[in-house]
């Protein structure tokens, strides 16, 4: 985790003394593929950590050329591989078994996932962009408290009423917002996080859209300028998340 959120270029030293950045990205991977023999030990797949091994060496290689997006996109490939609880879909796992092996048969079929990548708020279709306004406003006013390490589920109901969801559990919410945005009974859904009152996230989804989340310091949202990431979506196609 610290290697993939300082590469490629934000390594720092503990004595504030200027890193050189390419010594460093090349360092702190010596330091994982030496480390790799105990993720041999938890697979017990040497075909598999042979994928693995290749895909770390993708993920050095991309931010290398300076793409941050799909060198952390292939670590992360790596990590949800190690711990299923962290999977992702795969987009560079193909790629490193054909490297690796010269074939591929434990990714055969896998159509490399698009999914996420930086997009605008123009990504947004017009019941996200409603839904997700809305309750900005609402914890930007005041009109709606939003405290450090809030969460809030939300739904913008086919009437055009804007409604908290009604299920108390992060599960049974996410049951509602498949249900209700697979029968009609909402045009779109949102889950919002104030992550200790620095960051802010909104997931919202409507159907045939992909989710937008949107994402940033409170500052950013102050200047108009979070992030929106573009993911597959997860209530609208039933899958939950």
């Amino acid at each position: 985790m610290s290697v993939m959120m300082q590469s490629p270029d934000g390594f720092k030293s503990f004595d504030g003394t200027e890193v050189h950045q390419p010594t460093a990205l090349r360092e702190a991977f010596d330091v994982l593929e030496e480390s790799f023999t105990f993720v041999d030990k938890k697979l017990k797949d040497p075909y598999l950590a042979g994928i693995l091994r290749q895909l770390l060496k993708m993920a050095n290689d991309f931010f290398v050329q300076g793409d941050k997006r799909n060198g952390t996109y292939a670590m992360q490939e790596v990590e949800g591989t190690i711990w299923p609880s962290m999977q992702i879909p795969s987009r560079h796992a193909p790629e490193a078994e054909r490297r690796a092996h010269g074939k591929v048969e434990r990714y055969a079929g896998v159509v490399p996932s698009p999914y996420p990548y930086m997009g605008s708020k123009e990504d947004m279709g017009e019941h996200q962009r409603r839904l997700y306004l809305t309750v900005w406003r609402l914890h930007t006013t005041g009109a709606e408290k939003w405290e450090p390490g809030q969460k809030d589920a939300w739904l913008l109901l086919a009437g055009g009423q804007v409604v908290r969801a009604k299920s108390k559990s992060r599960k049974a919410t996410t049951q509602q917002f498949c249900d209700d945005l697979a029968d009609g009974t909402a045009l779109a859904a949102l889950r919002a996080e104030n992550v200790f009152g620095d960051l802010f996230i909104y997931d919202v989804e409507e159907l045939g859209k992909a989710r937008v989340s949107v994402r940033g310091k409170q500052q950013d949202f102050k200047k108009g300028t979070p992030n929106y990431i573009i993911d597959a979506s997860a209530w609208t196609s039933g899958k939950g998340a």
